[in-house]
This record gives C-alpha cells, sequence and structure tokens, in this order.
C-alpha cells in the first residue's frame, strides 16, 4: 500500500540564512506555508543554516513523495524477511493458537469448506485439528496448552435457528485469511500459511511507517530510524505472528490515513476505492473500531471539500474568499463528484452488506449488546457515570500505558517521545502539521477513550499493547517530527536511542521464547528475565513496574508514581532540548500570550496528571488491615480449589467442591488438618448406623449455633446439609428446597438460621434451622446476583455477599441494598471474627480485605513478618486469639489481625 513514487532528488534542502525565508503574503503569491524552516545553529550557539521540510500542498497535510519506488520495496522486503526468519522458531514454543485466534480461523475453515459461516458442522467436526494436531511440530518442538476440543465462542444469534451456530467475532478477519489458508492446504501448513499473512501484514504496515515519517520530515535518516524504533518491537512486530484483528486495522487504518493527508487530489480513481474500502472494512473487522472507521470518514469529507477550495485568498476578505470558493467548487464539480462516488461505494458497499449481515443473524442493523454464548463481553465503566467509573476509566487509562502486562510504554517506551513531537509540530511553521496532530487525535482519541473504559481493556490474553497496535502507526508523524526538529542535538538522538533499545529487548524475549507473549497474573516477559535460566542478567523488575489487573495494596502508589514521574521527566528532558534548538532559531516564534497558554496548558497536565494518579490510589494510601504472619504449612495440592473454611476445636475443616468432568462435576470430599500436630486427613463421614457417607459437592464448612459442624453437600434431598460432630458422625441431614447443586458460601445468624449463597440462581437464600423452604430470597441491586459465593450477617442482620463482578453488595432485611462495596478483584469467602464484630475478612482474588460495618467502607490490607503473603486466596476462617486462617492454593496461612 504505497503511492506514486519518482527519482527525483530528495527535497530536504540546506541554505545560508542571508534574509528572511519568505516575503509578505499576497493573492497570486506562493503560499509561504508550503514549505518550512528548521534552522541548525553553529557551535556557538547562532543560528547559521537553514533546512527545509518537504512543500505540502494547500489542500493536504503530507507532502507528495518523491522517494524512489526502490525504497518502498527495500522497506517491506528487509521487515518482511525479517519477521519470516523467526516462524520456525514461533511455531516451535508458540503452538497450538490460543485466545481469541482459534476463532476466526473456525470462520476461515467454515468459508473455505462450505462456503459460509454456520459453524456447527465445524465444531461436530472437530475441524479445529487442522491447527491443534496437523500444525507442524519438529523434534525440538516445545509447544503451548490449549483447551481441546475447542470451546465455543459464539453470537447470540436469536435471528437464526437454534441448530445454527456463528461465530462471536465479526468475520472480517476470517475473510482476509482465506487466500493464505487455501495456499498453505497444498502443504499441510494451514495454520502456518496465516501467520506468514499476517507477517505481510506487519511488513505493510512497516513500510507505510516509513512513508508516513518521510512524507513528514523528507528525510530517509528519519524515517528509517522511526521504521526500526516501531516495526521491531511491541505491538507491531508480536502482533504479526498472531491471528488478531488489531493489526490488520492498523494496516487499513494507516494506509487510509495517510492517502487522506496526501490530499485528495493526490488519489487516482482506485487509490479511492482502496481508501474507501480500508474505510468501509474496519468494522467488519472489529465492530468496536467503528470510531476509527467515523474519523478517517470525517477526514475524508474535509479532505474533499479542501481539494477544491482556493489556495490564497486572504482570510480578511470573506466576501472575496467565498466567491473564490463557489467558482472553484463549480469548476471542479464534475472532477469532485466522480471522486466522492469512487470513495463512497465501497464504503457504502461494505456498511450495508454488514447491516444485512446482522439483520440475519440478530434481527437488527447492530449486533446485540449482549453476552456472547459461553464467556461474558466485559463492561464499560463510562467516567460520566459516577465515582466508581470514574476510577476505572483512569485505571485503564493508566494501564494501557504502564501495566506490567499489557502497557504500551512499558514495552516500547519510544512512543513518549512522541508527545515531544507533537510540541515541535505545534512550532513548525507548516500548518499543515497541527492539522495533521488534530486529525491523528480524532482518528485515535475517541477510540482509545472507548477502550480505557472496556472492563477488559488489556484484552485478556495476548501480547502488551493489543488494542493500541491499531494506532500507534500514527504515532510515526510526530516521532518522525521530534528527531528532524532536533537533528542536530546529540543528546536527544541519544534519548531516542535509550528509549528504543528497551524495546529491542523486550520484543528479543518474546521472539527467543514466544510463550512469554502470552501471560497470567504478572508478565510472562518479566518473569522469564527474573527467573529463566537462559536470562542473561536475571534482572527482577516485577517488583518496581505496577500490574493494574491485580495491583499489590502497599506498593501500588509507589510504582505507579515512579513511572508516571519518570516519563513526565523523560517528555520535559525533550521539550527542555527543543527549547533550546527554538532559542536557535530551529521553530518560530510565538507571541508573549502563546507562552502564557503554554504555560498554563502545561500546569494543567501536571495537575491533571497527579489528581489522576491521587484518585486511583486513595484507596491504597489510606489506613490497611495488618496481617502479621504467624505460620504456614503445605497440604494437599488437590485442595487448591477449596471453599468456605471453618475452625474448630484446633481443627480447620476445608471443603473441596470437586473437579468438572464433561457438564458436571467429580465427587468432592473434606479435609481436616489440625494446627496443633501438623496432620493432615480426609473426614470420613458416618451416619448414625456406622455407614459410611459418599460426599457430593462440599463446598462450605461452618459451626452452627448448637455446637456441631455443617457441610453444605449440595446433595439431592435431605444430602443438601449435613449436621455432624467434629469427628465425622452425622447428627442429621437437612433439605434445601429449591437450592441448586452450586449452593457456595454458608453463614449461621445468632437465631440459628441458615444463609446460603447460590452461584447458579444467583441468589441468596435464607432457611430455618431445620431446612425445607427458605424463608427468604435475596437478589440484590439488579434483581440476580452475579455469581454469589460468599455470604455473612453483621449484628444489624445485614447481609453481605461477595460477586465476581468485583463487588460485594450489603442488604438490609428486607432485601434492599443498603451499600455497593466496589473492589479491584474478585472476592470469594468471608470470615468474621464474632457476630458482634463490625469487621469481616473477605478473601480476593489478589488477597485479604476488611469491611467495616458501622462505617461502611472497605478497607485494604499490608502484610508484616517474614512469611509469605497470600497471592489468590479462597477460604477463610478466624480461630483462637484472633487467628486468622487462609487457603492460598495448597498452602494454609495463618496471621495475625489488626484493624
Amino acid at each position: 500500500m504505497g503511492a506514486s513514487y519518482t527519482s527525483k532528488p530528495d527535497t530536504y534542502k540546506t541554505k545560508l540564512l542571508t534574509e528572511p525565508p519568505y516575503a509578505s503574503p499576497t493573492l497570486d503569491a506562493p503560499d509561504p506555508t508550503d514549505s518550512s524552516p528548521l534552522y541548525t545553529a553553529n557551535r556557538a550557539g547562532k543560528a547559521t543554516s537553514v533546512t527545509i521540510l518537504p512543500r505540502i500542498e494547500h489542500d493536504a497535510d503530507l507532502a507528495r513523495p518523491t522517494l524512489s519506488f526502490r525504497w518502498v520495496l527495500l522497506c517491506f522486503a528487509l521487515t518482511l524477511l525479517v519477521y519470516m526468519a523467526f516462524v520456525p522458531r514461533f511455531l516451535r514454543y508458540n503452538s497450538p493458537p490460543t485466545g481469541d485466534q482459534p476463532f476466526y480461523l473456525l470462520d476461515t475453515i467454515s468459508l473455505v469448506q462450505d462456503g459460509d459461516l454456520e459453524l456447527s458442522n465445524n465444531y461436530a467436526n472437530l475441524d479445529e485439528e487442522k491447527f491443534y494436531k496437523l500444525a507442524p511440530h519438529p523434534p525440538d518442538f516445545v509447544g503451548m496448552s490449549a483447551p481441546s476440543p475447542l470451546p465455543r465462542q459464539l453470537a447470540v444469534s436469536i435471528a437464526r435457528p437454534p441448530e445454527e451456530l456463528y461465530g462471536f467475532h465479526p468475520p472480517g478477519l476470517g475473510a482476509m485469511l482465506v487466500p493464505a489458508w487455501i495456499i498453505g492446504s497444498w502443504f499441510a501448513l494451514w495454520w502456518p500459511a496465516t501467520i506468514l499473512f499476517m507477517c505481510i501484514v506487519g511488513a505493510l504496515i512497516a513500510t507505510n511507517i516509513f512513508l508516513l515519517a518521510y512524507e513528514t520530515t523528507g528525510r530517509k535518516w528519519v524515517a528509517i530510524a522511526v521504521w526500526l524504533a516501531l516495526s521491531f518491537t511491541s505491538p507491531i512486530m508480536s502482533y504479526s505472528y498472531l491471528i488478531f484483528s488489531e493489526l490488520p486495522t492498523g494496516l487499513v487504518a494507516v494506509y487510509a490515513f495517510r492517502r487522506l493527508a496526501l490530499g485528495w487530489k493526490a488519489n487516482g480513481p482506485l487509490r479511492l476505492i482502496l481508501v474507501g474500502a480500508c474505510i468501509g472494512y474496519i468494522p467488519w473487522l472489529a465492530v468496536r473500531c467503528l470510531p476509527i472507521a467515523a474519523g478517517l470518514g470525517l477526514y475524508a469529507v474535509v479532505q474533499w471539500w479542501r481539494s477544491f477550495t482556493p489556495a490564497h485568498v486572504p482570510a480578511a476578505n470573506t466576501k472575496a474568499r467565498l466567491r473564490r470558493a463557489w467558482g472553484a467548487f463549480r469548476e471542479a464539480m464534475p472532477e469532485n463528484i466522480a471522486g466522492t462516488v469512487w470513495l463512497l461505494m465501497p464504503v457504502v458497499g461494505l456498511l450495508t452488506l454488514m447491516a444485512a449481515y446482522h439483520l440475519s443473524l440478530f434481527g437488527s442493523i447492530a449486533p446485540i449488546a449482549a453476552e456472547r454464548e459461553g464467556s461474558g463481553v466485559g463492561w464499560f465503566y463510562w467516567p460520566w457515570m459516577g465515582q466508581y467509573e470514574l476510577k476505572q476509566f483512569i485505571t485503564g487509562a493508566f494501564g494501557l500505558l504502564f501495566s506490567q502486562r499489557f502497557g504500551l510504554l512499558t514495552f516500547t517506551p519510544v512512543y513518549l517521545l512522541s508527545i515531544v513531537g507533537i510540541r515541535a509540530m505545534f512550532r513548525t511553521h507548516r500548518p499543515s502539521d497541527r492539522r495533521l496532530v488534530w486529525w491523528i487525535m480524532a482518528v485515535s482519541l475517541p477510540y482509545m477513550i472507548f477502550i480505557a473504559s472496556y472492563s477488559s481493556w488489556h484484552g485478556d490474553w495476548c501480547p502488551p499493547g493489543r488494542y493500541a497496535s491499531s494506532l500507534v502507526p500514527l504515532l510515526a508523524a510526530p516521532l518522525a517530527m521530534s528527531l528532524a526538529a532536533l537533528a542536530q542535538s546529540k543528546a536527544y538522538k541519544v534519548l531516542f536511542a535509550a528509549l528504543t533499545l528497551p524495546g529491542f529487548a523486550l520484543m528479543a524475549v518474546m521472539l527467543y521464547d514466544p510463550r512469554t507473549m502470552f501471560s497470567g497474573g504478572t508478565s510472562a516477559v518479566f518473569d522469564w528475565l527474573a527467573l529463566d535460566v537462559h536470562s542473561p542478567l536475571r534482572i527482577d523488575m516485577r517488583s518496581f513496574i505496577p500490574t493494574f489487573t491485580a495491583p499489590d495494596t502497599v506498593w501500588q502508589p509507589l510504582r505507579t508514581g515512579w513511572v508516571l514521574v519518570v516519563s513526565i521527566l523523560l517528555v520535559i528532558a525533550g521539550m527542555l532540548l527543543l527549547a533550546a534548538h527554538s532559542k536557535a532559531g530551529s521553530l518560530r516564534t510565538l507571541p508573549r500570550w502563546s507562552n502564557k497558554a503554554r504555560f498554563a496548558v502545561t500546569a494543567a497536565t501536571l495537575t491533571l496528571l497527579v489528581t489522576s494518579w491521587s484518585f486511583i490510589n486513595y484507596d491504597f494510601l489510606r489506613p490497611k488491615t495488618t496481617l502479621e504472619y504467624v505460620n504456614q504449612w503445605e497440604l494437599d495440592p488437590s485442595l487448591q480449589t477449596n471453599g468456605s473454611i471453618a475452625y474448630f476445636n484446633s481443627k480447620v475443616y476445608i471443603p473441596r467442591f470437586g473437579d468438572p468432568q464433561g457438564d458436571g462435576w467429580l465427587q468432592g470430599d473434606v479435609g481436616t488438618f489440625d494446627v496443633r500436630t501438623g496432620k493432615f486427613s480426609r473426614l470420613q463421614a458416618t451416619t448414625m448406623d456406622g455407614q459410611p457417607m459418599v460426599w457430593t459437592h462440599p463446598s462450605s464448612v461452618a459451626v452452627g449455633p448448637d455446637g456441631l459442624l455443617y457441610v453444605l453437600n449440595n446433595g439431592e434431598g435431605d444430602r443438601a446439609l449435613i449436621a455432624m460432630e467434629p469427628g465425622g458422625k452425622i447428627v442429621r441431614q437437612i433439605e434445601l428446597d429449591t437450592k441448586s447443586v452450586l449452593g457456595k458460601g454458608m453463614y449461621f445468624d445468632d437465631e440459628g438460621n441458615i444463609y446460603v449463597a447460590d452461584q447458579s440462581r444467583g441468589v441468596v437464600l435464607v432457611y430455618v434451622s431445620t431446612g425445607g423452604e427458605p424463608i427468604g430470597t435475596y437478589a440484590g441491586k439488579e434483581d440476580v446476583l452475579n455469581n454469589p459465593r460468599g455470604v455473612a450477617v453483621d449484628a444489624k442482620g445485614n447481609i453481605y455477599t461477595t460477586e465476581t463482578f468485583n463487588r460485594i453488595q450489603k442488604l438490609d432485611e428486607d432485601g434492599d441494598v443498603s451499600a455497593v462495596y466496589h473492589l479491584y478483584c474478585m472476592p470469594r469467602y468471608f470470615a468474621a471474627q464474632t457476630l458482634d464484630s463490625k469487621w469481616i475478612e473477605s478473601s480476593c482474588n489478589t488477597g485479604i480485605m476488611s469491611i467495616n460495618t458501622d462505617g461502611n467502607y472497605v478497607q485494604l490490607a499490608q502484610y508484616v513478618g517474614k512469611g509469605p503473603r497470600p497471592t489468590s486466596p479462597r477460604g477463610v476462617t478466624y480461630g483462637q486469639n484472633g487467628i486468622l486462617y487462609i487457603m492460598d492454593g495448597a498452602n494454609l496461612l495463618a496471621y495475625k489481625v489488626t484493624h
């Protein structure tokens, strides 16, 4: 995707500064903003020469290319060769495809084999074997684990017959992969052929990056520097090996943007058709990218209008400007109408086809805003909806930049210098540079705001910078201008290189072991650097870089603070270098009011950043519950999936629900651990006549007011709840009507009533001590709880229930919501020291937190002592002397708690 190129000499020229570079503008004089000087200085600091940026037509925002096509071809070929060189290593480690990749490939298979997008036969025939078992496995194959058979990820296709199955993702990427899949089938290399296709997409993006940098500055060395910095780092290089829609979206976006920025008249009919096809195809790749398509569409309208407006009409002469504009419009009417048709034809055609596709699938022209079948699509935290939503939005924005797992600047810090380039573009003599910045923002910011609001802003299971990869190619323009404006600054070149090298190094780790592209709780790349035997330096940076999906409650403020301060200082360093060269004459002089405005904008920006940092770290800076380490025991690994535990007579009782199998679960059991002797055993329940009882699905153990142990067994009939003596002798069996098999947490109030969190039904059920029909059903704020697990009751009769929706709801005795505690994690189970205590502890997937029932607030925890801290706790219970016992995986931890 290039342009028309000639072998004309490079338009970047230098001449001695002996007179003002431009004469006063007149109606017919050449536009003084068609080219722009960037002055350079001698050793004495005096301006001695002027560097001319390339001339830009009045209706364009980029210079028309005068570069030999050999450069374009060389750039594409070198990039592709480098990318392809690592494909064998990628297939050795990162195989089979995981995440969203198999679902795009399944669409491709259906299109090739069946000529449709209906997937029921493809799932039935296990067509995923073509990229699972039939993928190449060399002798030194390492590979990755992947679910087999492939789980379904389907659209809620209410307008289709129920036996038909359609993929959740738009079919645009699957359709693009069809030629590669067909060619790959000739060699039984289906999936590897699609990887080569993605490498071609990445190489085309790299070529557009090179061209955008050159068309902005006119300097080959600048274009080469930017091409190297962006093309061989994350996210562009990492996603060139993966079947995700973001990189193809980035290709069509940067190409359409470049062609529009070159001016309407720079594009013939074929290019206008291609630009229109790029804009119209973006929603086919990802509906969420509609803001990008809308921004490009608006840019096309503006560039079309500018194509027939006069080039040189004094701004003060309004009548002359209007007459000239109308005359030019009438003269160019046939040509402009034809150009409009060429561009609109593919846009309208592709959007109409998408509306028809949605109509056939959902019964409406837009997709249903509902969950995909089998897994949730997430939710949005719109910042104007409330304080919690604003905090989540700011957290997402920070995470997109600085996250240890997914942050763009964490893995490619050179992008930070695009801010310096933006500043330089506002200081050149070319208005086109400022227009280019505004249009980059118009195309990019709405989409990135949309992504920052999304609960899955990180992309879940993917390399870093997933969603940003569609737009970072546009940053080639400001990065190039920063180098051009500071071409004579060795300090800035060193800074640019210093921020580029970490990107190369971290990308090298991903290429050395491509499994590190996918991360779990922490960044697999930084885990490799710290722990892997092949790591050259064994540098552990994990404690310095923040995580936002599972933040450290103690160190998060410091970690987010230092990366923010360092980023600000690096930008300030670039700005100071820019200011020094401005004094030497390299950039236009701004009026005094502009300097005051610049100071105001800078102060406001810094204030906003500091306020945002304070806002997202407010909970981490408040007083915390202190957990002082006491002891640790390693138990049976099968207990990692434990439920709500209980302490009784120096023993901790640990239920295990049972592992999933098919559409059900295997039988579980109950373990006991004596904290005095350190002995673990399985609890064998016996009936009153001495016969052993087989556990069904134990999920919770609690001590009743009568001093008996109660096990929520989740069996049928009277095997739902078992009351027994500590040794396992059953005293009675209790039936709990209407409860599903997924009863999770259990709690007794002081009257002996039983509270059960039913995860399947999404309710809390209340029973009298003898069971039977529930005397109360509580469903919370939305009339259904989101996977409730833990349940507790305070001294005033308020009910607390955890939800995997990252929150805890507090309900009064009538079931009305009296408080909602929004959390940074997924809460699980509760532990209360006594019913009269104003504190309730809750386990979370990242640690422990405390609820103050009187003050209605959540308090995070800090850990002291030499022992470990819980990483993903489940069951929690209080024992003697205020000791809190925590099941963390297969480990039982003991802490002394101080609020």
